[in-house]
């Protein structure tokens, strides 16, 4: 019994905790992989499908299918959302150095006008 405290104590729990969530993250989208790559499997049927009913399946398997990508696309659309919101933030604030710069170099350019006036004044 003191062998298995021992083992247990010895296990860095903090660190399990920690990276679960990216093992459950990998784990799923390995799973997902392994699917897609063997296909999904169902158990055969013993009885011979009349030509209607293979054409329903084959239908409703097309239906999940399209179901997936749009789901997919919809995450898509909702990053590529994120990234253009992120973008045109990014631009104002751009706008806005753009501006001041714009304005420095106005200001320095006409403190140079002025100096070089002044001096051939003199």
């Amino acid at each position: 019994m003191s062998v298995w405290l021992r083992i247990t104590q010895s296990l860095p729990w903090l660190e399990a905790a920690l990276s679960a969530p990216d093992l459950a993250r990998q784990a799923k989208s390995y799973w997902h992989a392994l699917r897609q790559k063997n296909g999904d499997v169902t158990p055969a049927a013993d009885v011979a499908l009349s030509p209607e009913i293979a054409r329903i399946q084959n239908l409703e398997e097309r239906c999940k299918t399209l179901e997936a990508v749009v789901e997919s696309s919809a995450e898509l659309l909702d990053v590529l959302a994120a990234q253009n919101e992120y973008c045109l933030k990014e631009i104002a604030r751009l706008k806005k150095y753009l501006l001041w710069f714009s304005a420095g170099v106005g200001l320095l350019l006409l403190s140079l006008f002025l100096l070089l006036l002044a001096y051939w004044a003199i």
